[in-house]
């Protein structure tokens, strides 16, 4: 009782919050001292405030001392608010009612508690949504309480109910990885062929957000006519089922690199040959950057030794890309090498690539000289505007390809506009790009002494857009004697690049220009 003398003393206010909007009473209950609610709930019937009065503040984040008893997760703070006359159907701000609450923390004996002492608010509850739309099966479902999950089903709360984004419980146990949840709610009537706002079904859910198909779909028993468990059967209908970005679940399983669901899904029947909104097989997302590294060859092998894998292999995509330009792009060398040696065949896509140009044209070296070294034809083969390997490698900027393809010999030709590699290295102003070709150890003069193209005479453009390669250039010209550098017929000489840069008259006006 000294609690209670010492409110009398300092003469205290049942009625009024702290500076932060909070009562004494909530305090209390929010941190499981049914004791202290107890006094405080005495003192403030001896002082002109009911029971009942206290029991219904609001605090400024919208609760009754009933919610704040079950955040606090005292079962002797939650009955005292009951037997006090607080509802089990208030809600907050955001329209939870302590049902929600006591859902999403799983504490099941405090919800046996309110349904027990409020029989009359059972199905109120149950039905209740808050903001979102959850209902506190959705609560306890999200975070795989399976056991409570269980007994509100029996209670009597609708297993297939939608929240705002047309989730239903199932969904938001797939979300979680919430296995166990989930096969709690097959077995009690879940709808598993229920789509969200995205048109993803649970197994979209599941394998976006990483969860185990294993322990999802698999069941001690098995039928006695099929080897598949009684779970996995029921997602064989809806294996093949796309959402908005026409993605199925082996779609995702494949993106996210996660190879045992991918083996999973495969095994029971999900096809490798559908293609999403944007004509993408599995095979050519196994080939691309947004498949995380360990799972992407794993996944291509396994792909490749399936007998239908020639209907995946060399099929294009809305842009006419298979798998193998797909590998080139990303730089994928040994994704690319077990295509190949599968027999990957070297279609063009739609604007002419082949996977040479891809590789090229993103400056994957390795790569390029993979591709080379096997189909050496593709060196000087050119795409829809004529442009070869080195002239894309040149256009983007990538000096580590451009050297590749000089050292591996290719021709240094005009595109249909007339534009040499040289040319979009001048063009664009791209130095590294420049001074790897005018400085290559055995193509620099060959690029040097080219007249045609956009610019006739390759050094007076080097002079105007890119003087410190100039610099480059003529240091290289430089030939220095055989003598000792201390002996009086030691000599530093310009080696005559004069009938190969361009007209004699021009040296002059070039050695004046570069600092």
């Amino acid at each position: 009782m000294e609690l209670y003398s010492l409110l009398y003393d300092i003469g205290a206010c049942p009625r009024r919050p702290c500076q932060n909007g909070f009562y004494p009473i909530h305090e209390a209950a929010k941190h499981a001292s049914a004791g202290s609610m107890e006094i405080l709930l005495k003192f403030g019937e001896h002082n002109g405030c009911p029971r009942e009065e206290m029991i219904s503040f609001f605090d400024a984040e919208g609760n009754v001392p009933l919610h704040s008893a079950v955040h606090g997760g005292d079962i002797k703070a939650v009955e005292l608010c009951l037997r006090s006359g607080a509802k089990i159907s208030t809600q907050q701000h955001d329209l939870s009612t302590p049902i929600h609450l006591a859902c999403s923390q799983g504490a099941i004996e405090i919800v046996k508690l309110m349904f027990q002492l409020q029989p009359e608010e059972k199905e109120t509850c149950l039905k209740s949504c808050d903001l979102q739309r959850m209902t506190p099966l959705h609560c306890a479902s999200m975070f795989d309480h399976y056991e409570l999950v269980e007994f509100l089903v029996k209670q009597g709360a609708s297993v297939n109910v939608l929240d705002k984004e047309r989730r239903s419980p199932l969904h938001l146990a797939a979300f979680r990885n919430g296995w166990q949840t989930m096969k709690a709610l097959i077995r009690m009537g879940a709808n598993i062929s229920l789509k969200d706002n995205d048109n993803r079904n649970v197994l979209h859910a599941a394998v976006i957000h990483g969860g185990d198909l294993d322990k999802i779909l698999d069941e001690e028993s098995c039928v006695s006519t099929s080897s598949l468990s009684v779970i996995e059967s029921d997602f064989i209908p809806i294996l093949e089922e796309k959402d908005k970005n026409g993605f199925t679940a082996l779609h995702y399983a494949v993106k996210q690199g996660h190879i045992k669901n991918a083996m999973k899904l495969i095994s029971l029947g999900a096809s490798i040959i559908t293609k999403n909104n944007i004509g993408e097989n599995v095979m050519h997302i196994a080939c691309s950057k947004t498949v995380r590294r360990y799972g992407r060859l794993n996944i291509v092998q396994q792909i490749l030794k399936m007998e239908q894998n020639n209907s995946v292999i060399n099929e294009g995509d809305g842009e006419g890309l298979t798998p193998l330009h797909i590998a080139s792009m990303f730089g994928h060398v040994r994704v690319v090498q077990a295509l190949m040696k599968k027999g990957a065949l070297l279609h063009r896509d739609h604007n002419g690539n082949t996977p040479a140009h891809l590789a090229a044209k993103n400056g994957h070296r390795e790569t390029v000289k993979l591709i080379l070294n096997v189909h050496s034809h593709l060196l000087d083969q050119t795409d829809k505007d004529g442009n070869t390997p080195i002239h894309i490698a040149s256009m983007e900027n990538q000096p580590d390809a451009v050297d590749l393809l000089l050292t591996l010999n290719c021709n240094l030709t005009y595109n249909y506009k007339g534009f040499s590699a040289i040319d979009f290295a001048l063009q664009n102003k791209y130095a590294g790009v420049a001074l790897v070709m005018v400085t290559h150890r055995t193509r620099g003069n060959e690029i040097l002494a080219m007249s045609s193209g956009k610019h006739p005479s390759i050094m007076l453009a080097l002079v105007a857009t890119m003087p410190q390669v100039v610099a480059a250039v003529l240091d290289r010209c430089i030939i220095k004697s055989d003598a000792k550098s201390d002996s009086e017929n030691y000599n530093v000489s310009p080696r005559h690049l004069l009938g190969k840069v361009g007209k004699q008259t021009e040296l002059p006006f070039i050695l004046l220009q570069v600092p």
